[in-house]
């Protein structure tokens, strides 16, 4: 009974949010997006600013800006870190200024929207 209440709350609270929220998964068969981190923000599709709490501005704004969650359940986007760029749907670049944050490769702006 109080994990239903706990599930509840939790998706009381980010239904009035305006977040993107990314859920990080270790299989890469639930993944709706597969990720390549590169440590070259000129190879990246997506520069991307870790948002440090869920209700963070500019969050869902699909401008870069990711807030990442333990709780599957209430993402956004499954993504999978995968160690091989030719296996990427989306590179990756984490910036650490919020400002930096945004798509280098409009093509790809679908890969991380709700639609």
């Amino acid at each position: 009974m109080v994990k239903y209440l706990v599930f509840a709350i939790m998706l009381l609270c980010t239904l009035g949010m305006n977040s993107q929220i990314v859920y990080q998964t270790e299989y890469q068969s639930i993944a709706d997006v597969k990720v390549y981190v590169t440590d070259f923000q000129t190879n990246a599709d997506l520069i991307v600013y870790k948002a440090p709490f869920q209700s963070y501005p500019g969050v869902n704004q699909n401008e870069g800006v990711w807030y990442f969650t333990a709780y599957q359940t209430i993402a956004d986007k499954i993504i999978y870190f995968t160690p091989f760029q030719t296996n990427a749907d989306l590179i990756v670049y984490y910036t650490d200024i919020q400002t930096s944050a945004g798509w280098q490769n409009q093509q790809k702006r679908g890969l991380m929207s709700g639609d």
